[in-house]
């Protein structure tokens, strides 16, 4: 069983429909099972995949991220998604500190290219991800379609000198997302070819595709969706 975390320093940043996106095209598209675990006290992802029911596809419970380690010895399951809370509060600590190194096998930390959104999510990846030795990367998202342009330099600023890992995938932000938070589901879930939905599950589907592939899962069928997604 793997764990994949989800958090960030800054809120507002996507955290949770991230997690959310992740652990359905997980569990859809790489028949995987998934637990996604909520950390945070708003309980989002928690009322999102409950409402959702069978939809989404994948379990959810509340929990500590500090319990995370005994929800590894839970049978049954092939990936557990921690989303962790918005603000600290313990949470990277208990990500980072576990007993015996650390307790995911991965962190996320989704960002916007913003200088005042990326600062502190720079500084705890360098002062505490990547001293503890966790695998991890930064993500661009809920970025707008005009700041994608920015988004690419900030890539590339990060990753010079002693860089830090920065995933290519860039997530735009769209619509569709709000519908989907508002459906319950998932913009897998909303239908259309040509619907905006589909430039996002393209995204999603890529960034999956970075994140769960670094953390040695097969992910070469996602490289293989439609042309039209894109």
């Amino acid at each position: 069983m793997l764990t994949l975390a989800i958090g960030s320093p800054k809120g507002g940043v996507g955290k949770t429909v991230t997690a959310v996106h992740l652990a359905a095209i997980a569990a859809r598209k790489l028949d995987m099972r998934v637990l996604v675990v909520d950390g945070d006290p708003n309980h989002s992802s928690l009322d999102w995949l409950t409402k959702g029911g069978d939809t989404i596809g994948v379990d959810v419970a509340p929990g500590d991220p500090g319990e995370v380690r005994k929800l590894r010895r839970a049978a049954g399951y092939d990936l557990i998604v921690v989303d962790l809370p918005g603000a600290r509060e313990g949470a990277f600590e208990a990500m980072l500190t576990g007993e015996g190194g650390p307790v995911a096998d991965y962190l996320l930390m989704p960002t916007r290219p913003e200088v005042m959104d990326l600062r502190p999510v720079v500084r705890v990846a360098r002062t505490e991800v990547v001293a503890a030795g966790l695998r991890y990367a930064l993500a661009f998202t809920a970025v707008p379609i005009e700041a994608v342009p920015r988004a690419r330099e900030r890539q590339a600023e990060l990753r010079t000198g002693p860089g830090l890992a920065v995933a290519d995938t860039v997530i735009r932000r769209y619509v569709a997302v709000d519908e989907a938070v508002e459906r319950a589901c998932t913009v897998l879930d909303i239908p259309g070819r040509h619907h905006y939905a589909r430039r996002v599950e393209a995204d999603y589907t890529a960034l999956a595709g970075e994140t769960l592939g670094a953390m040695g899962i097969d992910t070469s069928i996602l490289r293989r969706e439609p042309s039209w997604l894109g």
